[in-house]
């Protein structure tokens, strides 16, 4: 999470120190409506530019994900920047519109013409120019209504009740809004700003915002990295509701690490993402684990059969088990264990160089799941200690430092709950292992 916050600052950073370079302050006078004047292109400026950055990383394209240190970093990085752009624009509203509702109301009292009123930057006179100012009233309408739309959409978003199909499709439509108020900031921005830094870098990321629009409106996301394969062999657990899933791409898998994970697309469904679990070295044979926890997975053991055509897109994510720390900790809650199983597989046919303590926490113990999971890790080597949090209560860092002897030497690999997560860094910390050692997968996207 460093990384985003350290992204998402230096963003905001760097556009408001443009902002202020473009800008001449030397003669703000502090009272309401000049302070407005100023406060309608800030909050312009910094609202589509976070919005540019977050419809860029949309893309997938694997730049980012070097960038951000995985798909799901990125996405993460994406959420707050639709959250921050909701903001900025809920204050852009404020002061562009909110405003004169509250003239209207009689709260507030506009000063005269002579020198605090309504002022609209003319430019040169060009056709450009001409033509900007010609449609300064169509650009602050479409921007109105598309502010109004992108709200009710982010609500969608972060709404984590509304079904994941739901989800992505409305979420699609974020292309056009994007389209219409790049329209509205490309007319309605001071003129003056086109010929300082910050109207070239704010110009650049309108023109790649507008491009990835289109992209992602044309269906072209992620299309390189699509195959088909047949659905093979499932297997369902009955007791930790775990479908396993085996699809035969026909040797035209290009291959993966372990703890990477893929995009699923089932006929009539949207794409989701679930992690790898077969070994990097079988390319022909790509395994899933799924857990019925939502709508979509809940069905889809009734939904799928063998010889079914599924449409695989990937691979994504930098969880690599890649650290310079003599041994690794490895902590799964729930589902979280699929994401260690390629790896597993890993050192079962090649061996590791360093040791390693798993520890697999569930609510649910399946007997036939955990006998699969015991002797995949006695074949790889690796000390396996299983966790009923319901017998046992919530596994936490004590109980982790007692069965494990050399946590203080591991870097440390969780995939699992939020909140799981945020209680076991917190509780490392304590015991003075930093940040950076540990390592973990971002459970959810939404």
């Amino acid at each position: 999470m460093r990384r985003i916050s350290v992204l998402l600052c230096s963003l905001f950073a760097a556009t408001t120190l443009l902002w202020l370079m473009a800008e001449n302050g030397e003669h703000l006078k502090w009272a309401y409506f000049p302070i407005r004047h100023y406060m309608v292109q800030y909050s312009g400026v910094m609202a589509i530019a976070a919005m540019s950055v977050g419809m860029i990383l949309a893309t997938r394209l694997p730049i980012f994900e070097r960038l951000t240190g995985g798909l799901d970093r990125a996405y993460r990085l994406h959420k707050w920047l639709g959250i921050s752009a909701l903001a900025l624009g809920v204050l852009h509203w404020f002061w562009a519109k909110g405003t004169k509702y509250m003239v209207q109301l009689e709260w507030l009292v506009r000063p005269g013409r002579g020198g605090q009123g309504r002022s609209h930057d003319t430019g040169d006179g060009s056709v450009i120019s001409t033509f900007l100012h010609q449609n300064r009233d169509l650009a602050e309408i479409i921007g109105e209504w598309a502010f109004y739309l992108l709200v009710i959409l982010i609500a969608v978003s972060l709404y984590k009740k509304i079904r994941y199909g739901s989800f992505v499709k409305t979420h699609k439509v974020m292309g056009v809004l994007y389209l219409l108020l790049v329209f509205h900031s490309v007319v309605l921005m001071r003129h003056s700003y086109w010929e300082a830094p910050l109207g070239w870098v704010l110009g650049g990321l309108m023109a790649l915002g507008t491009l990835a629009a289109i992209y992602s409106l044309a269906g072209r996301i992620g299309q390189n990295k699509q195959l088909h394969g047949t659905v093979k062999q499932l297997d369902f657990f009955e007791h930790n509701q775990v479908l396993a899933i085996d699809i035969d791409t026909d040797q035209r898998w290009p291959g993966h690490q372990a703890g990477q994970f893929a995009f699923l697309h089932f006929e009539g469904e949207e794409p989701h993402p679930f992690s790898l679990t077969s070994a990097p070295t079988e390319q022909g044979i790509v395994s899933f684990e799924v857990k019925a926890l939502g709508d979509f997975t809940q069905q889809l053991r009734q939904r799928i059969n063998k010889g079914d055509v599924v449409s695989i897109e990937g691979p994504y994510g930098q969880f690599d088990f890649q650290d310079n720390q003599s041994h690794q900790l490895w902590i799964a809650g729930g589902i979280g264990i699929a994401a260690f199983k390629a790896q597993l597989q890993q050192i079962k046919q090649s061996g590791s160089r360093k040791p390693v303590t798993l520890f697999y926490s569930t609510q649910q113990p399946d007997e036939r799941y955990i006998q699969q999971l015991q002797q995949l890790a006695t074949d790889a080597g690796i000390t396996l200690h299983i966790h009923d949090s319901v017998q046992q209560g919530l596994l936490t860092t004590e109980m982790i430092c007692q069965y494990c002897r050399y946590w203080r030497d591991s870097s440390i690999w969780f995939c699992g709950p939020k909140r799981f997560a945020d209680a076991l860094k917190k509780g490392f910390a304590k015991q003075g292992i930093s940040e950076q050692r540990f390592h973990s997968e971002l459970f959810e996207f939404r």
